[in-house]
């Protein structure tokens, strides 16, 4: 136990005296394959079940229910598991608009196994054993809804713009050493709008705003971000999107 804690306590006093640490980073893993796969500039798109890790209001914009499933392996015998879950719901919104949606998910990330050692007060070994290093939860439930139409003149034509917007609420769990447990509680909020007619759409999201991870006295933020993107689907003969890459990410704390 000594051991344990002597090792947290320096990582506080390391996370205090360096700006710029933050807690939990699997709050910016990449989740869901399809934006993964642009690079998660997925921001100004946002239009799937992954919307809920993105810009929770693009949630909106399912026209059907979904649900996703992700598992990952990484070195040793660390591994992170994802399950998503959301679709339409039959609610009018709170602005009227209707085009509502919820969402939910899991994302349980492990850390792998360390070997605590004890020792006797003359140096020699006393008995050691294997413990989980570390383990995360993340329960996200998000809301989203249509909150304005408007159609814009342009010259003989008009443009269509479906503005949405949506929020989602997070409740953190981080544990070291199956001994020490801190939570926490965060949230992001989305915007996005787009011309359905022209294929364009821009978005802009802030991720994990919340209080500090904390264990025993020291705390780390979570990573606060920021995302702005643009999207861009032209009229092909095959579905195929083509993501804007001027998206902007920025992390703070």
């Amino acid at each position: 136990r000594r051991l344990i804690l002597g090792t947290l306590l320096l990582a506080s006093g390391a996370a205090a005296e360096n700006i710029g640490v933050t807690a939990l980073p699997v709050l910016q893993l990449p989740v869901g394959a399809r934006a993964a796969g642009m690079g998660s500039a997925f921001t100004g798109l946002a239009d799937d079940l992954s919307a809920l890790h993105y810009n929770p209001a693009g949630l909106s914009l399912m026209p059907w229910r979904e649900a996703s499933f992700m598992y990952l392996k990484g070195f040793e015998d660390q591994s992170i598991q994802h399950v998503a879950l959301g679709g339409p719901i039959p609610f009018p919104g709170l602005i009227g608009e209707g085009f509502t949606a919820l969402a939910g998910s899991l994302l349980m990330a492990s850390h792998g196994d360390i070997e605590i050692n004890r020792l006797n007060a003359n140096g020699s070994p006393h008995s050691s054993d294997s413990r989980e290093a570390g383990s995360d939860l993340v329960a996200t439930f998000g809301y989203s809804e249509r909150v304005a139409v408007f159609e814009i003149p342009v010259k003989q034509d008009s443009v269509r713009l479906e503005h949405s917007m949506g929020v989602n609420g997070k409740y953190i769990r981080s544990t070291l050493a199956e001994t020490y447990t801190a939570t926490t509680f965060a949230g992001d909020v989305g915007y996005l709008v787009r011309a359905p007619d022209q294929g364009v759409g821009f978005g802009a999201a802030i991720q994990n705003i919340g209080s500090k991870l904390t264990f025993i006295e020291e705390g780390d933020p979570l990573p606060l971000t920021y995302r702005a993107g643009f999207s861009w689907r032209p009229q092909l003969p095959d579905t195929l999107t083509l993501p804007a890459r001027q998206e902007i990410v920025f992390l703070g704390d």
